[in-house]
């Protein structure tokens, strides 16, 4: 029988040269060699028993190199080839020239300066979402790596991770893996609790979270989550004992103080993948992966933070004697408590003083911005106010009725009109009434017009000498044709004489023309900044806006005019409002890049072009108007009963529509968007005022119901029946809220007390009703602050903040707020696509 061949008694193993020795581990040898076939360089790995090795061993080789062999990622090692030559297992891996994360943290590399501390949190937040993509990646494929550790993760000479080393690999489909219940493998100090007490079957994709969540800890806080003295201590900490917040490491790794630097929310993310109890970790890798990449661009994670009282819980049950001794001792605490009691509603008392003051004075402030025109730092120091007092209605109020009136921008999934964003507006111009234009961007002496209705052929319109086309335009009614034209500024021909009839100078050259729908106005971007507005009949500007700090590149008017919408090399999206006293307080958009195009489709949708190339889309919501209410019937509301041909003639529908036999009664809400009918058949219903739809179920009485009004916040219903009861009922479900009240005699309508604490009967009765405390609006101050761009710090400094995704933001104030306090006014806003 030969010998066993050794890797150290040659240079060469089957097709590959040995070029040196890299790592050695438990169970194999890796080596750096040259694949002779190939020209490539590989890692090399091979049992270090060669083939003397114990068969747990070469099962275990076996599954790391299926497991591996099964992943494809940009951040996991690839495997090229596995097999055996003369006996010998081994697997060619690729090569990656660095070091390992545990090499560098070894070394200092990660260390936390405070003057870099911020940077540095977002290198490693961008690492850690690198990771858990590979992660999440070989979950998908049935892969848990079970021993994640900085060991395991090599970093490129670009900083970039490679995750290796599936040797203790559990394959999650037929449950393969070799660890027997009660066994521990792994690495103690990055180990889930399920690993360490050796519960085999716990071991999931949770672990692995763990493990993320371990690295993240050790690049933060300098050290791994435990550390002892022996393999067995740190065991029995990771079972028993919570990890320290990293912000509270004193580790001579860091260079931190222990006022910690470290971001709150990053912290909260670590900690949240190091909880005990696998449930409450993160659900998958691709969800530590979003909340990660929610914290980078600056909006508000997912992850909740530990309270101090679950913090206690955990505690407790780890140390029930000791936590009986503390709560005698607390007992003993709060009873000499109340010997201060009195002193501190006093200093309580002085502090809402004085915060009734503060809110006074941003208040007097925020209506100084908003007639000075700055209506954007107006509703940022109005959401200061609201966050400062918390509850206070006057700040809320102001607040509520100064968005509904106003008009913002908001993400939208709409498809758009690619047609406008794709073309060049130095070579066409489309018009559904005059066909395209085509116009030649170099020197030009005439304009070429194609397609005109009513034109044989092409028409000329000529210049009177050669200049450079930069953007050109129709007007909607097809009379008037606008050209921006190199230092001359903007020529204007009627397409009816083909003549020029206006040259509008401009201090600098011009770079856009937008008509509005009124044909006659004209509006002109520049290389300044400026947007200008001119008269087209007298030939003279009525106006000019300091839009951009640089070129603008796009204009554009909503359908009805009233809405001018400016891009510019700046990158900032502007909304105006021309003709209005407001029209130089605009709300923005920054989008980060320059922006080439804007195409608008009715009724409310904006799409933007960037530089490079990405398209971003916006919703425009439209609030409700006085006339919008009048289509109804601006009577509606003054009337209580209505016959069954009133009914018909208002509504222009069928009463049979509402109910299966006569209705008694109808009343409109206070915002004039829901209708609520009573009928003989023993039921009441809201509907939608104006589509005529059902809003809630039928909500059932003994009787004829006689008479339903909403009360003054719309948000309730009472009812009253033949039967001598009266009811209150939530109008956005139609659920009872109250048990039925029963009359002393007849009740032919009821209404609610103007304070909403109670019902009044027709014939005089009354009964009290239980409100509580109206609940705070504590997303409206981040709602108004993300629509401005716009924030006040705690010193009253103005800052700009970065724009964020609002879907995801206004999709749970949808799910929050649905029939509360000032729902129907913001509805619009929160329902935008």
């Amino acid at each position: 029988m030969a010998e066993p061949t050794t890797i150290d008694s040659i240079r060469y193993f089957g097709d590959y040269l040995i070029l040196g020795e890299i790592a050695r581990g438990g169970m194999g040898v890796v080596y750096l060699a040259r694949q002779t076939n190939l020209q490539r360089e590989v890692a090399l790995k091979l049992i270090r028993a060669g083939t003397l090795a114990a068969r747990r061993d070469l099962e275990q080789f076996r599954i790391e190199a299926e497991a591996a062999a099964a992943l494809s990622h940009p951040h996991i090692v690839r495997i090229f080839e596995a097999g055996e030559h003369q006996g010998q297992p081994f697997v060619a891996m690729e090569w990656i020239e660095g070091e390992s994360l545990a090499g560098q943290l070894a070394a200092g590399q990660w260390k936390m300066e405070p003057a870099s501390a911020r940077a540095r949190q977002r290198t490693i937040a961008g690492l850690l979402v690198q990771l858990a993509a590979a992660v999440q990646h070989a979950h998908q494929r049935g892969v848990i790596h079970r021993d994640l550790k900085p060991g395991n993760i090599l970093l490129n000479a670009k900083g970039e991770p490679f995750l290796t080393d599936f040797g203790l690999a559990k394959l999650i489909e037929g449950g393969m893996g070799l660890t027997q219940t009660g066994q521990i493998l792994g690495t103690p100090s990055y180990m889930s609790p399920e690993q360490a007490v050796g519960r085999t079957k716990d071991v999931t994709i949770a672990s692995d979270i763990y493990g993320l969540g371990a690295i993240l800890y050790e690049l933060l806080a300098g050290e791994p989550p435990f550390r002892g003295d022996s393999a067995a201590a740190i065991l029995k900490k990771v079972i028993e004992e919570e990890p320290i917040r990293p912000s509270k490491v004193d580790s001579r790794q860091q260079l931190l103080p222990r006022t910690s630097l470290l971001s709150p929310d990053l912290e909260t993310i670590c900690l949240k993948c190091l909880e005990k109890e696998p449930a409450r970790r993160y659900v998958s890798a691709q969800a530590l992966q979003e909340d990660l990449e929610r914290w980078l661009r600056g909006e508000p994670i997912l992850a909740r933070r530990i309270t101090p009282a679950e913090r206690f819980w955990k505690w407790v049950r780890r140390h029930p004697a000791l936590a009986a001794l503390l709560t005698t001792l607390m007992i003993v605490a709060v009873a000499s408590a109340g010997a201060i009691t009195w002193q501190w509603r006093r200093a309580e008392q002085g502090w809402s003083n004085v915060r009734q003051a503060n809110s006074r004075l941003m208040l007097q402030r925020a209506e100084e911005h908003f007639a000075s025109g700055d209506s954007s730092t107006a509703l940022a120091t109005l959401a200061r106010a609201l966050r400062d007092d918390t509850g206070n209605r006057v700040i809320e109020e102001r607040l509520v009725n100064a968005l509904r009136v106003r008009r913002f921008l908001l993400p939208s999934a709409v498809p758009v009109n690619v047609f406008d964003l794709a073309q060049s507006p130095q070579t066409l111009a489309r018009s559904s009434k005059q066909g395209a234009v085509t116009a030649d961007a170099r020197n030009a002496t005439n304009i070429v017009l194609t397609g005109l209705r009513g034109a044989e052929g092409a028409v000329t319109l000529a210049l009177p000498q050669p200049e450079i086309i930069r953007h050109v335009r129709f007007s909607p009614d097809g009379h008037w044709f606008a050209a921006a034209v190199s230092a001359a500024g903007v020529r204007v021909w009627d397409l009816r004489s083909r003549q020029i009839v206006s040259t509008l100078q401009h201090p600098v050259p011009a770079t856009v023309v937008e008509f509005a729908p009124a044909s006659s106005v004209l509006a002109t971007g520049a290389e300044d900044g400026a947007v200008r507005l001119w008269d087209l009949i007298r030939s003279e500007p009525v106006g000019t806006i300091p839009a951009h700090r640089g070129p603008v590149n796009a204009l554009g008017f909503s359908t009805d005019g009233r809405v001018l919408f400016s891009a510019g090399e700046d990158g900032l999206l502007r909304v105006w409002y021309p003709g209005r006293a407001t029209a130089r307080a605009a709300e923005s958009v920054q989008l980060g890049e320059p922006i080439d195009a804007l195409a608008l489709t009715p009724p409310n949708t904006l799409a933007v072009r960037l530089r490079g190339n990405g398209v971003r889309q916006f919703f425009l919501p439209k609030f409700p108007t006085a006339r919008d209410l009048a289509m109804i019937d601006p009577t509606l509301a003054d009337r209580a009963n209505y016959s069954l041909r009133a009914i018909e003639l208002v509504l222009g529908v069928a009463a049979t529509h509402f109910h299966t036999q006569p209705v008694a009664c109808t009343n409109l809400s206070p915002d004039g968007r829901s209708l609520v009918t009573a009928s003989v058949d023993g039921t009441a219903r809201v509907w939608d005022a104006r589509t005529h739809r059902a809003v809630t179920p039928p909500m059932v009485h003994s009787s004829t119901v006689n008479h339903a009004l909403f009360s003054s916040d719309g948000l309730r219903l009472a009812t009253s029946t033949a039967g001598q009861r009266v009811r209150v009922w939530d109008a956005a479900t139609g659920a009872a809220l109250t048990d039925e009240f029963q009359a002393a005699d007849s009740v032919f309508s009821v209404r609610f007390r103007d304070d909403g604490l109670g019902v009044i009967a027709s014939n005089g009765q009354h009964w009290p009703l239980h409100r509580g405390p109206a609940p705070d609006l504590d997303w409206l101050p981040d709602l108004a602050e993300m629509l401005v761009g716009r924030r006040i710090n705690a010193t009253g400094v103005v800052e700009t903040i970065a724009p964020a995704d609002s879907a995801e933001f206004i999709q749970s104030i949808r799910v929050r707020e649905r029939g509360r306090r000032h729902w129907h006014w913001l509805q619009p806003l929160l329902s935008a696509p």
